[in-house]
């Protein structure tokens, strides 16, 4: 399976599959997410192939979100947040339409929790992603849904339910 196909696979399976996020089922069902793999491994270059895909992105209406998909290269987890700080201070400082930054990783880690607990796993992904949001389109979810603070409640309690074999299954 190629990482792409892995990564939506993972969407359909887990994040629509399991409700993680009640922001993704919409879009994955028509299409409106842009799912796209960055080959780079540095991030200089990462960064410039980022900046022309979400420039790409802010043109159109076309897709709700975009999954920029890391398959080598930023394997150890301090990096590839670093990577995500550098393309957070680029969405503030350099795109006018608002887009916020969400991130996935094979080996995502809270600080606040132990390293086995299972919460861990509602951010890992089978690569690393950089998972840009449209504001409006999370200011839309939270006018239809309402309060939307119970969604990390609800995770954690479900990814209980379902246990660490779940999750690991999709996991590289």
């Amino acid at each position: 399976m190629s990482p792409l196909e892995a990564v939506e696979n993972w969407v359909r399976q887990v994040v629509v599959g399991q409700n993680l996020c009640p922001f993704a089922g919409k879009p994955l069902v028509e299409g409106h997410i842009f799912f796209v793999e960055i080959p780079e491994r540095k991030n200089e270059l990462v960064l410039e192939s980022c900046h022309s895909l979400l420039t790409s992105f802010c043109s159109t209406d076309q897709y709700e979100t975009a999954l920029l998909v890391l398959p080598k290269g930023y394997e150890d987890f301090m990096n590839f947040l670093d990577l995500a700080d550098a393309l957070e201070l680029m969405l503030e400082e350099v795109f006018d339409c608002e887009l916020s930054l969400a991130t996935f990783h094979p080996k995502y880690q809270f600080a606040e929790f132990d390293a086995t607990a299972i919460v861990h796993h509602i951010h890992r992904s089978p690569y690393p992603i950089l998972h840009i949001l449209r504001e409006n389109s999370i200011e839309e979810v939270r006018t239809t849904l309402g309060n939307t603070s119970t969604i990390t409640d609800r995770n954690q309690k479900h990814a209980g339910s379902l246990g660490h074999a779940f999750f690991e299954k999709f996991l590289p």
